[in-house]
């Protein structure tokens, strides 16, 4: 838990209480700088995506962080994952104060964000306006919305399903067209 520094969608300061997860495996060093994942969520605990996380961080030696949707200002209950010069930087905010405080607390160098539906939309988002911060940014069953716009290149990886009926497999697909441009990407095949 922490009080979160912010501003609303007119520049106001404001504080917001958010908090989010760490899990690291049992014996896993803070002598050596680890890589860390963040997982853009709404929902929390062992089953689901978070506990293959924490799996995947048991096998690879990493630090998994559960990223919570909520108490954003523009309105919902929901990920602040449009353009935040409309809706507001809270969710943004929130996302590098996480990477900042699981850097320092845990030792923790290269951040990857990533996320399922909207959480994948708020890495995309995340990933487009702060880039520097990231190492690689994942998306499943998501797109870009036109408002997300990328500044600088980044390793990108999505996953989508034909079958989609409430996100395109061409929308998906689109977003990551997007992210391989400007990669200089272009030219190498897609794998579909």
């Amino acid at each position: 838990n922490f009080t979160l520094n912010t501003t609303d969608k007119t520049g106001a300061p404001i504080t917001e209480s958010r908090y989010y997860y760490v899990y690291r495996p049992d014996g896993l060093s803070k002598a050596t700088p680890v890589p860390v994942i963040l997982f853009m969520t709404a929902e929390v605990g062992n089953a689901g995506p978070a506990g293959y996380f924490h799996r995947k961080a048991d096998e690879v030696g990493l630090v998994s962080v559960t990223c919570i949707s909520g108490g954003n200002t523009s309105g919902g209950t929901g990920w602040n994952n449009h353009n935040p010069r409309i809706t507001g930087w809270d969710d943004f905010d929130y996302i590098s104060e996480v990477i900042n405080r699981v850097r320092q607390s845990d030792n923790c160098n290269d951040a990857f964000v990533c996320g399922f539906s909207k959480g994948g939309h708020t890495a995309y988002a995340y990933a487009c306006e702060r880039p520097w911060m990231v190492k690689g940014v994942s998306s499943v069953d998501e797109s870009m919305e036109p408002t997300n716009v990328p500044t600088a290149p980044v390793p990108a990886i999505a996953f989508h399903g034909t079958a989609d009926g409430l996100v395109s497999f061409t929308m998906g697909r689109d977003s990551l067209e997007i992210w391989r441009g400007l990669d200089g990407l272009l030219g190498a095949p897609a794998v579909l």
